[in-house]
């Protein structure tokens, strides 16, 4: 074999083995994001939430580092400790492990509890991500429900173009009047500000407004999420 032919053909090696180095790099560069990155998005920061509980307030707040959760801490020092005050301590450590409410269940005998930091920990999560508003968002429709004055209040957003578009409101169990006024004016506020900030409960209607407040913030969750 003459040099000629061994040097074309190593030529020809070390050309293929770049090639294939380059043709890695672009696949991991291009490639969709994996299960532990996809998880993260949200903004660095620390974000606290606030909902009623069974006998007072519960705070969540929320730390995120590195685009994911990193800690939550939950003050439930209203509640009774041997209930609520336990539920609390378990599900922050559920909550940070798991980097969001999905697949985390309310400890059974402090249903109260476990809803109102499930809750907070989603208007976090909206704040830490959903906050993005305009672009942040993935196109789709997001349902969530909260326990309002009379009856559960159920919300659905749609996200296009990366913002919310619309907003609906189902408070048919609450009173017409008032819960069933509170949710149409919520409605369209909520729609225009496309999230919960600045968006205040309406009076004579707390409860469904909170309702409504927090099942928004638990869209905007998922759909940042």
């Amino acid at each position: 074999m003459s040099k000629r032919v061994i040097r074309n053909a190593l030529f020809m090696a070390v050309a293929t083995v770049i090639m294939a180095i380059l043709l890695l790099l672009y696949i991991r560069n291009t490639s969709p994001l994996s299960m532990g990155e996809a998880a993260g998005g949200y903004a660095d920061g620390t974000y606290t939430a606030t909902e009623q509980g069974y006998l007072s307030e519960v705070s969540v707040t929320v730390t995120i580092s590195g685009g994911k959760v990193s800690d939550v801490a939950i003050d439930a020092s209203g509640e009774t400790p041997a209930l609520g005050g336990a539920a609390a301590e378990q599900l922050a450590e559920s909550l940070k492990a798991a980097g969001s409410t999905n697949g985390v269940d309310a400890v059974s005998g402090s249903t109260f509890t476990s809803e109102a930091v499930l809750a907070a920990m989603d208007a976090c999560l909206a704040q830490a991500g959903g906050g993005a508003a305009a672009g942040g968002l993935t196109d789709g429709t997001y349902t969530a429900s909260e326990q309002g004055c009379l009856s559960e209040v159920t919300v659905t957003v749609t996200v296009s173009g990366g913002a919310v578009s619309d907003v609906t409101i189902d408070a048919s169990g609450e009173t017409p009047a008032l819960g069933g006024a509170a949710a149409e004016q919520l409605a369209e506020t909520l729609k225009a500000s496309g999230s919960t900030a600045g968006v205040d409960a309406i009076s004579g209607s707390t409860m469904t407004s909170d309702a409504v407040l927090a099942a928004m913030d638990a869209c905007l969750a998922q759909a940042a999420g």
